[in-house]
């Protein structure tokens, strides 16, 4: 199998930016290529962001369960 990106084969990428290009021109190009790459890692840092934020929450609350289970066991 070829490389396939949400069902898009090599060819139809070209084909894609191919187009793009006879349409918005070299210049236009680059700054969009640009604009979309930014875009791109502003979206990855904020999943990121998100997903540390929810371990840390998950691991707090595991610590407040695991404590709870001692003192229970201290006292049982």
């Amino acid at each position: 199998m070829g490389m396939n990106l949400f069902g898009i084969g090599l060819p139809e990428i070209f084909f894609i930016l191919l187009i793009a290009f006879v349409i918005f021109g070299p210049k236009r190009i680059l700054d969009i290529s640009r604009s979309a790459g930014r875009a791109m890692r502003n979206i990855s840092k904020t999943a990121s962001d998100y997903t540390s934020d929810i371990e840390k929450e998950m691991n707090a609350l595991d610590g407040k369960n695991n404590s709870s289970d001692r003192k229970g066991d201290l006292n049982g």
